[in-house]
């Protein structure tokens, strides 16, 4: 019977990083998919099930419900966020609300046996990627502004091997952002309803060689669209900025949220000893995006272009593992602004920086064994995110 790695985190509150293990937020992000890493690995190439099980609890501090829990099981994955928050303030007759749900998950399927062979290697990743937030303003008991804006986006990939190290992965998603806003100002009420369907994808190539323990070559490419709705919201311009609504619903479509999106990546691990490792790469995000100011005809684009050179290390003394991450990135931005008096205007920015991450491994028994890092203050434990798993 096949294993393969299910994670189950049912309660955690941050909308970015789902498919980030501990040991490689210590070793830095920016090795993700280039680092080998069972359970990273598995959220890119679903074609790598089948390595071991797993069950664990990780606490990240600085966040609102900052427990998250993982469990192990055949054939079937689940790795899986879902929080919330509320803010509330009365000052008199004046009162503001807010309250905000998120959903991420990622369920993990190996039908390998199961289905016609030209279905991708019967492995499949399928995603939810959604949020509800409202937002309520009371003033005067004579004016008001609510609206409640849904998200929400369902996609999958799967992998076509083209040789022994390559990959083919196809990623597709689709779905929708919903706004509804009623607000009165002075006697007269007015609404406005917005609804957009997104269809978007990427197509990218996996290339991973591994020689010898810890002596490895990887690299990847993408090419296409944003895949989550913090990706959307990323974006330099509003998904819908060309989007007006009225009193009935304007529905409209956008193909790759009108924005392309290359992604590069390759790095080389040197072996220390069997157990540690030397690596260094490169990592290079390009996004163009284009779009119109709402009710013109002017013209709007974002670039953005950020290049990182990562190094990373992995020393293992008996059940200790130490790992530490560095990275310097340049970043470049050019934007078009858009000004009150109907004029665009040109931004650029060029930016350089450097970073570090931090991390530790105690393999407390047989199958026992304790993750953490920090990427901020090393001497102050309360930046430090721990992760205790079971392997079996």
């Amino acid at each position: 019977m096949r294993k393969i790695l299910v994670s189950v985190i049912a309660f955690i509150s941050i909308i970015y990083g789902i498919e980030y293990s501990i040991r490689m937020k210590a070793l830095g992000t920016d090795f993700i998919g280039l680092v080998p890493d069972f359970e990273t690995d598995l959220y890119i190439n679903p074609n790598l099930l089948g390595n071991e099980r797993l069950s664990g609890i990780s606490y990240e501090p600085g966040l609102s419900s900052p427990l998250s829990f993982r469990l192990c099981a055949n054939r079937f994955g689940w790795l899986g966020r879902y929080w919330g928050s509320s803010f509330n303030q009365v000052n008199g007759s004046n009162s503001i609300t807010r309250s905000n749900v998120y959903l991420k998950d990622l369920w993990m399927l190996d039908l390998r046996g199961k289905l016609p062979k030209f279905l991708a290697n019967e492995v499949w990743n399928l995603y939810n990627d959604g949020s509800y937030s409202s937002h309520k303003e009371y003033h005067n008991d004579i004016n008001f502004d609510t609206s409640y804006t849904i998200k929400y986006l369902f996609g999958g990939n799967s992998t076509y091997k083209l040789g022994e190290h390559i990959s083919l992965i196809p990623n597709v998603t689709g779905g929708f952002y919903f706004n509804n806003r009623e607000y009165q100002y002075y006697g007269t009420i007015s609404s406005v309803e917005k609804l957009l369907f997104i269809i978007t994808g990427n197509l990218g190539l996996f290339y991973r060689n591994e020689k010898a323990d810890n002596k490895f070559t990887s690299w990847y490419l993408n090419i296409g669209g944003p895949l989550s709705v913090k990706g959307v919201d990323d974006l330099p311009y509003p998904i819908w900025s060309h989007v007006e609504g009225d009193a009935g619903v304007d529905m409209k479509f956008t193909y790759f949220a009108r924005t392309l999106v290359t992604k590069i990546g390759y790095a080389r691990g040197y072996p220390v000893d069997s157990h540690s490792f030397f690596v260094i790469g490169i990592r290079d995000s390009l996004l163009y995006q284009k779009t119109y100011e709402a009710d013109t005809t002017l013209e709007m684009r974002g670039f953005r272009n950020v290049v990182v050179l990562p190094v990373g290390i992995e020393y293992n003394i008996k059940r200790i593992t130490l790992r530490i991450g560095s990275r310097l990135e340049y970043s470049y931005q050019d934007d078009k602004i858009w000004e009150s008096d109907s004029t665009i205007q040109r931004y650029s920015e060029h930016k350089l920086g450097w970073g570090y991450t931090a991390g530790i491994g105690w393999k407390i028994g047989e199958h026992i064994v304790l993750d953490a890092f920090s990427d901020a203050s090393i001497s102050n434990f309360e930046y430090w995110s721990i992760y205790v798993k079971y392997i079996y």
